[in-house]
């Protein structure tokens, strides 16, 4: 699985720094950069797909586990921590809507 996930980095690395090059202006960067991280998944084989999905599902797996053995002072704590965060984004919505 390493070795796959190196050989993903390279090819990603391949797929934007070549054409990055070429591309002239702040247009063109910001235009490719939201191409690249915004569809990352595209064109990739079913393999990599399969790849994908078994690690979000144990991903899930390990934080369904990781809840089940906390206290609950614990998940209370991870419950206020969340809502701090989760506030604090919805703070900053408003002003960049409005910095627009």
């Amino acid at each position: 699985m390493y070795r796959h996930a190196l050989k993903t980095l390279e090819r990603w690395y391949g797929e934007f720094d070549a054409p990055a090059r070429q591309i002239t202006g702040r247009e063109g960067i910001g235009e490719r950069l939201k191409r690249f991280f915004g569809r990352w998944e595209d064109g990739r084989t079913l393999a990599y797909a399969d790849y994908a999905a078994n690690n979000r599902l144990a991903l899930h797996r390990f934080y369904a586990e990781g809840a089940s053995l906390a206290t609950p002072e614990q998940r209370d704590r991870a419950r206020r921590e969340l809502q701090h965060y989760i506030d604090e984004i919805a703070a900053l919505v408003p002003q960049r809507a409005a910095s627009r």
